[in-house]
């Protein structure tokens, strides 16, 4: 997700992992891993998914990557970002 978030904070920096949520500041995006992690950073991370919604978490991903890198094609996924 694209965002304009500016971390001043202390950093969390941890190993990824499924269902961290982390800033990408060069990138200006917000990270959610769902799968297999495959880079070996630290990253900063802010959020963690709950543990019950992994699954969803995973199948979402899943779909995402095939809509955008495997086979790109347009169409708009829609999600909701809530606060617990």
């Amino acid at each position: 997700m694209a965002t304009r978030i500016v971390h001043l904070g202390r950093s969390n920096m941890v190993q990824r992992h499924p269902g961290a949520v982390y800033l990408y500041a060069p990138g200006q995006t917000i990270c959610l891993t769902y799968g297999k992690i495959t880079e070996s950073a630290n990253v900063n991370k802010f959020a963690e998914v709950f543990e019950e919604d992994l699954q969803i978490l995973q199948e979402l991903g899943e779909i995402v990557y095939e809509h955008t890198v495997a086979l790109p094609r347009r169409t708009v996924i829609e999600i909701n970002v809530r606060k617990a």
